[in-house]
């Protein structure tokens, strides 16, 4: 990434490099799904603010869309809990840099057991 040093001479990055999200799996479980995706070298989680987790169910819209944050840069997974069993949900994971740029949202639909 570009950085640049402030007036204070402390280091400023200027613009994080998004890194693609890779090996994403979506396991249902009973009342929740298990995410996985590849584990990122320390090189590209240098720029990385936080993973995003989004889910809704697949039958409502968009604006019922629940968030979870993940500022743990050696994060490699994350299970989403209590969730209605034997429904439909569409879930997503992205890369999100410090600068707020993101990667491209890796989404799947998923039938909880």
């Amino acid at each position: 990434s570009d950085v640049a040093f402030n007036y204070y001479g402390e280091l400023n990055r200027v613009n994080s490099v998004p890194i693609e999200i890779t090996g994403a799996t979506f396991t249902p479980t009973v009342g929740g799904i298990d995410l996985t995706w590849d584990e990122q070298t320390p090189s590209e989680t240098s720029d990385l603010r936080e993973f995003r987790i989004t889910w809704h169910k697949s039958s409502e819209e968009h604006n019922t869309l629940v968030k979870h944050s993940i500022r743990q840069r050696d994060a490699s997974s994350y299970t989403i809990e209590n969730l209605d069993s034997n429904t439909e949900y569409e879930v997503g994971i992205t890369w999100i840099g410090y600068d707020g740029i993101e990667s491209n949202i890796v989404t799947q639909i998923v039938t909880t057991l």
